[in-house]
């Protein structure tokens, strides 16, 4: 079937930003609590701009459990966003419309330039009896550099101090100063763009074959779940 790549959902949310609120603080050289709520805006806002699947840099900046579709098992793209810690678990919907949970030991996370990808167990085939839906496939994995915001990228933080930097200090699209206009710092693209991932945004051309046995082995013997 033609392949319809469907966004890419949040299962389960950062337990913390990439960024704290003190130290924003600091390079604001803010002291008093006025302007708490206001900063914190900012400072989200920031962070989604630099991250997640909108963006050219296609990665996440702390631990948060994310969900792909793939129609079936016969191609085996690039998981969407970097960096991939884990694989939290694997589920297909059959013919029969139940969902069915494949076993961790029958896959494996490889590397690859792009990102990461799925792999198979020589010992496991791939199931045969995939409902045929866009959504068929459900790969839930952990992305992000680790679960504290302090283990996001130092580039990405400072990235995203100077993005609250310049909109806590002018609060329109474009400032006039002196008779030039202030706009996006551009040390934000300079830190920004060795995270680029070149290719990636065109998600829908990055399809492989699939990396397993395909036929040979043990079929992937599938465990029913609940549908919610």
């Amino acid at each position: 079937m033609t392949a319809l790549h469907l966004r890419t959902v949040l299962v389960e949310p950062p337990e913390q930003p990439a960024w704290e609120l003190a130290d924003l603080k600091r390079h604001l050289v803010v002291e008093s609590d006025e302007d708490d709520d206001l900063i914190k805006a900012y400072a989200a806002t920031a962070e989604e701009a630099l991250g997640g699947q909108d963006t050219i840099y296609q990665r996440v900046w702390t631990h948060a459990t994310w969900r792909d579709f793939w129609p079936d098992f016969t191609r085996s793209p690039v998981l969407r966003l970097a960096p991939v810690h884990e694989i939290a678990r694997i589920t297909y919907i059959n013919t029969a419309g139940t969902e069915m949970l494949i076993k961790p030991e029958a896959y494996y996370l490889m590397p690859d330039v792009m990102g990461a990808r799925l792999g198979w167990s020589d010992a496991y085939a791939l199931p045969g009896d995939v409902a045929r839906r866009p959504d068929a496939v459900r790969i839930d994995y952990v992305a992000g550099y680790g679960p504290l915001g302090k283990d996001a990228p130092q580039r990405v933080r400072q990235a995203i101090r100077m993005l609250v930097g310049h909109w806590y200090r002018h609060r329109e699209d474009v400032v006039i100063a002196a008779g030039s206009p202030v706009v996006l710092p551009k040390a934000v693209e300079f830190l920004m763009e060795p995270l680029r991932r070149f290719g990636v945004e065109a998600w829908d051309s990055v399809n492989v074959p699939c990396l397993g046995p395909g036929g040979a082995g043990d079929p992937v013997l599938g465990v029913a779940v609940d549908l919610e």
